[in-house]
């Protein structure tokens, strides 16, 4: 894996109920600018880094934190909320954070997933 993403989870004790895939969860470990070179979005191709580990991963599809929905389930409007600044100051900081913050999510497209600094994406994967 790349320096600045963890492996989180990987585990098969939801198989049995996932039609034999297993949860993997992935980490950012660094916040937008924290670093000059490591809080960037990063790329991982899953089929490459299993390969390395003599694993072959033959499909994955991203799901919700917890691991009970697909992502493609979800309805992301229902999520929306109105930001309120109780000050000049805080509306000030908050501005100066979205110049650097990477607010666009890349959709998944297997076996590529990119993530974003301070972003855990939570797959079902299937493997060989």
């Amino acid at each position: 894996l790349p320096p600045n993403v963890k492996l989180v989870t990987l585990t098969s004790n939801y198989e049995s109920f996932n039609d034999g895939k297993w949860l993997l969860r992935l980490s950012h470990l660094y916040e937008a600018g924290e670093h000059p070179t490591l809080s960037v979005p990063v790329e991982v191709d899953l089929s490459k880094v299993f390969g390395n580990a003599g694993l072959k991963i033959t499909g994955a599809e991203e799901f919700s934190l917890t691991g009970n929905r697909p992502i493609a389930e979800m309805n992301k409007n229902k999520f929306k909320w109105d930001t309120f600044f109780p000050n000049q100051a805080v509306k000030k900081q908050m501005e100066a954070h979205n110049a650097i913050a990477f607010n666009e999510k890349v959709p998944f497209q297997y076996p590529v997933v990119t993530i974003r600094p301070m972003e855990v994406r939570t797959f079902m994967a299937s493997f060989e």
